[in-house]
């Protein structure tokens, strides 16, 4: 499994690195197209904080994914306890579109940088990883339920 999940984030990545392939897919350019596909999105869901730190920090190291802020865990700087259930989400790529940003008035405190993540309270039944991969098509894929720790051994 470990094997699978890895060559599918390897592949997103490598979206954002180059063109598609063939003319069918609208390849066939010989410079990257920007924002191609290729975004990485992971739900984290984790009976506590530390389950959930452990599994994106495993998903992350162990995959070369990039890294940002994490959010949800303090108040103006003032750490913040979260008790029970969380939900994490984590980017590779920005997760708003600049519509978006003016659709929630938010502007640029609603845009997300690579590799940032978001700490919240979960009230949901299941435990484990959703991978939604962005390959630039009209609907992206989504896998799941993934293991918390499939990549916690590699972590230093």
């Amino acid at each position: 499994l470990r094997g699978h999940v890895r060559a599918v984030l390897s592949y997103a990545q490598g979206l954002r690195k180059s063109p598609p392939a063939s003319p069918r897919d609208g390849g066939g350019g010989a410079a990257p197209i920007a924002g191609f596909g290729g975004r990485i999105t992971l739900g984290f869901c984790a009976p506590n904080v530390g389950a959930g730190l452990a599994g994106l920090r495993g998903y992350v190291s162990g995959n070369d994914l990039p890294r940002g802020l994490l959010h949800g865990m303090d108040v103006d700087g003032a750490p913040v306890e979260k008790e029970g259930p969380v939900y994490i989400r984590y980017c590779s790529g920005g997760c708003q579109t600049f519509a978006e940003m003016r659709a929630t008035k938010l502007g640029w405190e609603g845009l997300w940088h690579p590799g940032d993540a978001m700490v919240e309270s979960y009230e949901g039944e299941y435990e484990g990883i959703y991978v939604n991969i962005d390959f630039g098509e009209e609907y992206g894929r989504q896998w799941g339920v993934m293991p918390l720790d499939l990549f916690s051994d590699e972590t230093d």
